[in-house]
């Protein structure tokens, strides 16, 4: 623990970056933090106030993992009512995870495991609804933006090959009066990863992003678009142009095996780049 904190404490963060720019930071949770080290994470970070399933009744608590998302989303809005402005919260939802268990009557009938997955999938969906009709009521409705982004994709409900680029496809969307008129609906379809958010957002913030050295800003339209993934199997990247899928074991591309190409000397770059990086914290 103490090597990983260690390191987590040398990386920038937009916790860190927001609460020097003034904002009052938070992180919801139904289940629990010390689960992959994530409150000494949090705690590394400067996160002012932590909340996880130690905050709900037992009746609450009737998902394996914790409370499930409907008591997390109120109990966050709750809160949010007297925190002081400006803010960053962070909420992370977890009724649509394995065992894809839901309080209420599922959507879908079927009891196989891609049903119950779509199930707990539509139970979020409703959750999240409710959410940001609640949340339009308050003052700071109208001068917040929402990110909503997947922590990672799925196999599921389509049995999708977990080591092929469409296991890994999330979605990243905002959303709020916040934003103007003119970019409402509009969609960028530049390939990405989850750290790409930091450098998006904080320009819009007019706060430097430079700390942020493998985040590259999606709203910029000089921004070549490119995300990637690993394994213990594969290196997978994805471009605008081309899409590799380079197997540890067989090394070779798994999608074009007799095409040879920059993109792949790109991919073994960034992922030697990346980890050696890594090792030097």
């Amino acid at each position: 623990i103490i090597k990983y904190t260690d390191k987590a404490n040398q990386l920038p963060s937009l916790y860190r970056d927001l609460n020097l720019a003034g904002y009052h930071s938070s992180f919801y949770y139904g289940g629990e933090t010390e689960f992959a080290n994530i409150a000494a994470y949090l705690r590394q970070s400067g996160v002012s106030k932590i909340s996880d399933k130690a905050d709900y009744s037992g009746a609450q608590l009737n998902s394996k993992w914790g409370a499930h998302d409907e008591f997390v989303l109120n109990h966050q809005l709750q809160e949010l009512k007297i925190q002081k402005q400006p803010f960053f919260s962070v909420l992370l939802t977890l009724s649509n995870h394995e065992p894809f268990e839901t309080p209420n009557k599922p959507k879908f009938p079927g009891k196989d495991e891609a049903d119950r997955f779509r199930s707990s999938a539509a139970y979020t969906d409703k959750c999240l609804q409710h959410y940001f009709k609640e949340a339009s009521k308050y003052s700071w409705f109208s001068n917040t933006l929402f990110v909503l982004v997947a922590d990672h994709g799925h196999r599921l409900p389509q049995q999708n090959d977990l080591n092929m680029p469409k296991s890994k496809h999330i979605p990243l969307l905002f959303y709020g009066d916040v934003l103007k008129d003119a970019v409402k609906g509009t969609k960028i379809n530049l390939a990405g990863n989850q750290h790409d958010i930091a450098a998006t957002l904080l320009p819009q913030l007019n706060l430097s992003a430079s700390a942020y050295t493998w985040s590259k800003n999606l709203l910029n339209p000089q921004t070549k678009g490119f995300g990637y993934y690993s394994n213990e199997n594969v290196l997978g990247w994805i471009s605008d142009s081309d899409t590799l899928v380079f197997s540890f074991l067989e090394m070779k591309d798994l999608v074009s095996p007799k095409k040879n190409r920059f993109e792949e000397e790109q991919a073994k770059a960034y992922l030697q780049t990346l980890y050696q990086e890594f090792l030097n914290y």
